[in-house]
């Protein structure tokens, strides 16, 4: 009765734990979510989820609070700014920017993550994006935030493109960033 018992045990212990390993890992297609769309503001559409590639540009640079602060980068053959004002951050500290691009739909997007995370800006921090280099003579672009409360890509504004070829976005928070046409 004792053995009955036992390989009950076992044939159970066994069904669960492959059950366990099937739900885990799943079956079929395992590709990662990059193709899956949100319907943005406006009709436009942003992917989901734009991966950093591993030669994404990443910079990092302390910012001292009581000063104005700027941080140039590359990304894509554009020379883009990151600029603080004094006053405008709570603390001084170290500013991470990785930056690269990806083709959607035959069009770049410019992606753009920034910490530390959640560091928030008053007034606003400027972005400036060097156009011409990405997109060419366009002459307007959108700046979008990601939330990760709802896991969706937000407008949070368009920006024309000065007679200098750069376009001016304002950045009141740190959070993931996506700018396309």
């Amino acid at each position: 009765m004792r053995l009955n018992k036992a390989v009950k045990w076992l044939i159970l212990l066994s069904l669960v734990t492959i059950g366990g390993f099937v739900f885990v890992v799943g079956c079929g297609n395992n590709s990662t979510p990059v193709d899956y769309l949100y319907e943005g503001a406006e009709g436009n559409k942003l992917p989901q989820f734009l991966e950093k590639p591993a030669d994404a540009t990443e910079v990092s640079q302390y910012l001292d609070a009581d000063a104005d602060g700027e941080i140039e980068f590359e990304c894509d053959g554009g020379e883009h700014e990151f600029v603080v004002a004094a006053g405008s951050m709570p603390a001084s500290c170290t500013i991470y920017i990785s930056a690269w691009t990806k083709l959607y739909q035959g069009d770049k997007v410019l992606r753009l993550n920034f910490g530390p995370a959640g560091l928030e800006f008053d007034p606003s921090a400027q972005l400036v994006v060097d156009v011409v280099p990405i997109w060419g003579s366009e002459s307007e672009l959108k700046l979008y935030w990601y939330d990760p409360d709802d896991g969706e890509w937000e407008l949070q504004e368009a920006a024309a493109v000065d007679v200098n070829g750069n376009a001016g976005f304002h950045v009141d928070h740190f959070s993931k960033y996506a700018i396309s046409r």
